[in-house]
């Protein structure tokens, strides 16, 4: 549906590289593998127009949409061990799920009332906290999200960027571990948000490593005072810095930790946490916006 039949039929099918001297099977390699032409191809429907930063000099090619995975962010990349059995159930409350196909009947809280996809900023180069992850954070970010991944973080000179001396990912390693850089890659780290803090806040990851499980990972946008966001129903709206985010000081929902509440507990999150979450039952919806 957006004219790029052309690459659908080289990731579809073994593709040869002449200069390589490879046959590459269907579906492709790894995300990563930078030596597969299809990866390194930018599709231009990926990109927002708002967005104005480079392409990452990186051979992979970016994007600046996200897929929601709501609000339970601890293990939000950990969902099958290696046998392939469902672990960490109960955290994983958003419409996509690594791993897993999610449908609309599981969307049990409505499909208006529930966010399937939110913009994301990738990073201009800086130490902006929209397209960049700090990282390294341990359990104390998994309990007091708010005050772990948002107040520590943040240089208080220079609100929009992240203090001196916090590890960044796109600093740390080869310079593409940051969000969007990598459209290809079904990573949270790369391709995914969190409804926990609100649009334009920071990320935060436990480690470097995007196959790490947990961080909140945010919506953001290059347009002022939040973001765009599709609904599941098919709707776009936009959602504002200020949109209601509850207790952002209350753990990850279904974790275990001493401050987040029971699996299949409304989120605690506010109206943003709701919106976020397919079974949540909360009272909660759009027409609140």
């Amino acid at each position: 549906f957006i004219e790029q039949v052309a690459v659908w039929e080289q990731i579809s099918n073994p593709y040869f590289d002449e200069a390589l001297g490879i046959t590459f099977p269907a579906g492709g390699p790894t995300p990563t593998n930078t030596d597969y032409k299809p990866w390194n191809t930018q599709i231009a429907t990926y990109l927002c127009p708002s967005d104005l930063q480079q392409v990452s000099a990186r051979l992979i090619a970016a994007t600046n949409y996200a897929f929601s995975h709501g609000d339970g962010f601890w293990e939000c990349n950990s969902t099958r061990d290696a046998a392939g059995r469902p672990i960490n159930i109960g955290q994983h409350r958003g419409l996509f799920k690594v791993r897993f196909q999610l449908g609309f009947r599981d969307c049990l809280d409505g499909l208006s009332n529930t966010v399937a996809m939110a913009e994301m900023t990738r990073t201009d180069g800086s130490r902006d906290i929209k397209g960049n992850i700090a990282y390294g954070l341990g359990n104390a970010f998994r309990d007091t999200p708010r005050a772990s991944c948002w107040d520590a973080v943040i240089d208080p000179l220079r609100p929009t960027s992240y203090r001196p001396g916090v590890q960044l990912t796109s600093e740390t390693l080869d310079g593409a571990r940051s969000r969007g850089n990598n459209w290809v890659h079904g990573s949270p780290y790369w391709c995914g948000i969190l409804t926990v803090f609100p649009p334009n806040a920071p990320n935060c990851a436990r480690s470097a490593a995007p196959g790490t499980a947990g961080g909140i990972f945010t919506a953001s946008s290059r347009h002022p005072g939040g973001c765009h966001v599709l609904m599941a129903d098919g709707a776009v709206r936009f959602v504002t810095e200020s949109i209601d985010t509850g207790n952002l000081n209350a753990g990850s929902p279904g974790s275990g930790g001493p401050t987040a509440p029971p699996v299949g507990a409304a989120s605690p999150y506010g109206l943003w946490g709701s919106l976020g979450t397919i079974s949540g039952r909360e009272t909660l919806s759009t027409n609140d916006l």
